[in-house]
């Protein structure tokens, strides 16, 4: 997320601009409104304001068995 008054970059979730520490505010990128950085949809438009966050892919597990013993 972009900081509107020194232009640094900063991660999505934090709240306040680590360079500056002035308040980050969420922008629609459908609609340009600005909102709360907790808001997880924009609240003019409904378009989701956060990149969803892929699961990474479950791992499969090999078969390990033991040899039999006789």
């Amino acid at each position: 997320m972009r900081c509107s008054g020194c232009n640094s970059e900063n991660p999505e979730t934090t709240k306040f601009c680590g360079s500056c520490g002035a308040p980050l505010k969420a922008v629609c990128p459908n609609c340009g409104a600005e909102n709360p950085p907790q808001f997880k949809f924009c609240g003019e438009c409904g378009t989701p304001l956060r990149k969803p966050r892929r699961l990474p892919e479950p791992r499969v597990r090999k078969d390990r068995r033991s040899p039999k013993i006789f």
